[in-house]
């Protein structure tokens, strides 16, 4: 108890936040594992895609402005890097615009996963350009410490996606996959629309066509363009395979568990964005022992708060267990072998953006790589041996080199 009244009341608002966003994504899962067993499965694969091609088309670009932004301390000198740098977003967005209209070219004449899914995905592509607006747009609100817009999105998001997909699933005849292709751009159109107040304050639509490309400001962004992409695909590597290698049904049991981690998941990175624009200016100005002070506290009560989502996930699976006919008891060893790892990685999870703090952005983009591989040569590795088991074996590793990683780090710097 005391560990919570110590944490300020901004921290304690992005966990309620996030409380709510999870909660609203549980029933969203709840209401598709409702309507059709390979439903799950579908909705898990189209995510996936969304969210992965929405990271590429950021190229770095959101945690790079988010970085400077976050060492400025006040806020006109905010409001001149953003008037500086206006014009590289838009070249930025430009040029995801146009890889999407290529990768809509190339889905309308071969679509990939037509085997199991009744769609093209260029519909998600379109949809994965605006993600990538609002990404930037979301981490810029971070660097400003809007915070309190930050958590309305936060919020937002799933509200909307779960009542497009509740009115489509109930009161529409229209298929599963375009409706739920519909309600993620629906979901990011009201995000962005939500967002339009805050961005007229700092000025962020007023572009100045006459600067001049900054050969600068893309290096750096792209130095951070594998760390956003690999951060964003760690949890979803197992997806593609599965849907590639098994039948629907065979693998609906392991994402229902998967679910449960990418919520915890989610809890922990919102804690780190925000544990990173408090006080992540300490790691850059060498204050190494204030920030292992405010580093303590975070990582205390991401611990606390993830074993009791790790207790709340077994309940709710045991209430599942009655509610699905199709339920397998096999889901509750998959979250079990994932939540060793993930429980351990909680410790470390807040200060996972230590190396972009420390203005190491490469490192940054090798730490995720790291997992990355390290995920998908388990599952190469184990996949014709024991199946779908590959899989929770595979991210529990991975959360563990990710947390030794972080340690290290810690070590090289004195803490």
């Amino acid at each position: 108890m005391n560990l919570m009244i110590s944490l300020d009341r901004k921290a304690l608002l992005f966990l309620i936040s996030n409380s709510i966003s999870i909660a609203l994504g549980f029933l969203l899962y709840l209401v598709i594992i409702s309507s059709s067993d390979g439903n799950l499965s579908k909705l898990m694969l189209t995510y996936s895609i969304h969210l992965i091609l929405g990271s590429i088309l950021t190229f770095g670009l959101n945690l790079y402005l988010f970085n400077n932004l976050m060492s400025l301390k006040k806020d006109q000198l905010k409001l001149t890097f953003i008037k500086n740098n206006n014009l590289f977003i838009f070249q930025i967005l430009t040029v995801g615009l146009l890889i999407v209209l290529i990768l809509s070219g190339v889905d309308l004449i071969k679509a990939p996963y037509k085997k199991n899914f009744n769609l093209p995905l260029w519909p998600i592509f379109f949809g994965s350009l605006i993600l990538a607006f609002n990404k930037i747009v979301y981490f810029c609100f971070l660097g400003f410490k809007f915070y309190n817009k930050c958590c309305l999105i936060i919020i937002t998001r799933p509200s909307i996606l779960l009542a497009s997909i509740i009115f489509f699933t109930f009161k529409s005849n229209i298929s599963f996959e375009i409706f739920v292709a519909g309600s993620f751009i629906v979901s990011e159109i009201f995000v962005l629309l939500i967002s339009l107040d805050e961005l007229k304050k700092i000025n962020f639509f007023q572009i100045n066509f006459s600067k001049k490309f900054n050969v600068s400001n893309l290096k750096n962004s792209l130095k951070l363009f594998g760390d956003y992409i690999f951060a964003e695909v760690i949890l979803k590597i197992d997806i593609f395979f599965s849907m590639i290698k098994f039948d629907i049904k065979n693998i609906s049991t392991y994402l229902i568990s998967l679910v449960f981690i990418e919520g915890m998941l989610t809890f922990t990175i919102i804690l780190r964005n925000y544990f990173s624009s408090q006080y992540g200016t300490y790691i850059s100005s060498k204050n190494y022992d204030l920030y292992l002070a405010h580093y303590r506290r975070f990582a205390l009560f991401s611990f606390f708060i993830t074993l009791f989502f790790v207790f709340c996930s077994f309940f709710v699976l045991f209430i599942l267990q009655n509610y699905l006919i199709t339920f397998d008891e096999i889901a509750f060893k998959y979250l079990l072998i994932m939540c060793i790892g993930y429980l351990i990685f909680s410790i470390f999870g807040v200060s996972e953006l230590i190396f972009l703090n420390r203005n190491n952005y490469l490192k940054q983009t090798y730490y995720f790589l790291t997992a990355f591989f390290v995920q998908l040569l388990c599952i190469i590795f184990l996949i014709n041996k024991i199946g779908i088991l590959a899989f929770p074996i595979s991210i529990c590793i991975m959360f563990l080199i990710m947390s030794i990683l972080i340690f290290l780090e810690f070590r090289k710097i004195g803490i």
